[in-house]
This record gives C-alpha cells, sequence and structure tokens, in this order.
C-alpha cells in the first residue's frame, strides 16, 4: 500500500506543488498512476523492494 501511496502523492504534487496531505485535489490526477509507474520508483534491497529517492522540495 505504502507504494501505492508514494506514486500517489507524487503524481499529486507534480500536478499541483502546492498541494499538502488532507487538501482536497482532483482525483482526475490519479488516471495517470499506474503499476509501470510505481514499479519505476523502485529499487531491491535484499529482499524488499524500497523507493527511490525522490526530491520533494519545492
Amino acid at each position: 500500500m505504502r507504494r501505492r501511496q508514494s506514486a500517489m502523492y507524487a503524481a499529486v504534487k507534480a500536478a499541483n506543488p502546492n498541494w499538502q496531505p488532507g487538501q482536497p485535489f482532483d482525483s482526475s490526477i490519479l488516471d495517470s498512476v499506474t503499476r509501470e509507474l510505481v514499479e519505476s520508483n523502485l529499487v531491491q534491497s535484499g529482499n524488499q523492494f524500497v523507493r527511490k529517492s525522490i526530491d520533494y522540495s519545492v
């Protein structure tokens, strides 16, 4: 679930850089979140997959 949440956060933040968690947003933004997008942001670390480093600074 966390992987999807990270992709959702990144998609919303990319569409609206001023958005903060808890604020409403246009759900059509999430239409661009795909399994491939989520998986492209992961790397294997031992027997787990972890998120690649993402800079959320504005």
